[in-house]
């Protein structure tokens, strides 16, 4: 459902910026029930990311050599300001999911399963006060209603092509999602030097560890005909700074026209820098 109101929120910029503003509360029931599958080898299946949208998946598992038992409801509601002009200036969303049963199917033997009575509070918003300019803020709470995780993100487009970003995350284990505790600032940034010439990087430093867990640095080339990109990263696997991080230096050629699928650099940027989907289309616009 989707519920409608012209005016901006508390009243506060009716006379100025005007618009309207949608609340959409919605609820989800899941019911998948438990097979037995400890005879099969579980080759990739993980369990996925805690997160707004996740609550409303059909399951928590990433792979396909398992299939998860659920049974839950989860209730949610988003909130969104759009002023007059079209641009959505708040977008809020808040949720929980219920377990009615405590899940059974395990990844491996030692792997924990859902058994819980929630998934915890959990909620994701975004904030633009002025063109260009974005606050981002998600997180969640434990079924306990202890902190989680929390995100915080700046967020600067200049121009439809280019694109400043800088946060900070804190998350504590979480034994349900095989989560790992985080304290980290993240920094990245895309912008052009030229029409056909862009410079690429971003970065993630644990300041508890005094480590620099992942950096990537590139240039990148686009023309009508083809593109090509170099760079750099420099990681540690699964956060695991015991051992030496794995370095690289990696170039890829890019022949447009001839497929649509997106390159190995693009869907590693996408996962790592918010906003960089739009601008990775306006770049090859």
């Amino acid at each position: 459902m989707t519920f409608y109101q012209a005016g901006s929120p508390f009243g506060a910029f009716d006379d100025t910026m005007g618009g309207y503003r949608l609340l959409s509360p919605r609820v989800k029931y899941t019911y998948s029930p438990y097979k037995n599958q400890n005879d099969i080898p579980n080759f990739n299946t993980r369990i996925a990311s805690i997160n707004y949208e996740q609550l409303f998946s059909d399951s928590w598992f990433l792979g396909h050599d398992r299939l998860q038992d659920l049974h839950s409801i989860t209730p949610g509601v988003n909130y969104r300001y759009i002023d007059a002009t079209g641009v959505t200036r708040f977008d809020g969303s808040i949720a929980e999911q219920f377990y009615l049963d405590d899940g059974r199917v395990t990844l491996d033997d030692d792997q924990p399963v859902f058994t819980s009575s929630s998934s915890g509070m959990v909620w994701d918003t975004s904030t633009q006060p002025y063109n260009n300019f974005w606050v981002d803020v998600s997180g969640a709470l434990t079924s306990n209603y202890d902190l989680n995780y929390v995100t915080t993100e700046l967020r600067y487009q200049p121009s439809d092509n280019s694109l400043f970003n800088v946060g900070y995350v804190k998350r504590q284990r979480d034994d349900n999602t095989d989560q790992l505790p985080l304290s980290a600032f993240t920094a990245s940034a895309v912008f052009p030097i030229n029409n056909s010439w862009r410079i690429l990087a971003q970065g993630q430093y644990d300041y508890n560890r005094n480590k620099m867990l992942d950096s990537l640095i590139g240039v990148d080339y686009e023309d009508c005909c083809f593109g090509f990109a170099v760079y750099g990263r420099r990681y540690y696997n699964d956060l695991n700074v015991k051992d030496e991080p794995t370095q690289a230096i990696m170039a890829e050629v890019r022949l447009n026209g001839l497929g649509s699928g997106s390159s190995r650099l693009t869907r590693l940027l996408a996962d790592k820098i918010l906003g960089f989907e739009p601008v990775q289309t306006a770049w090859k616009d």
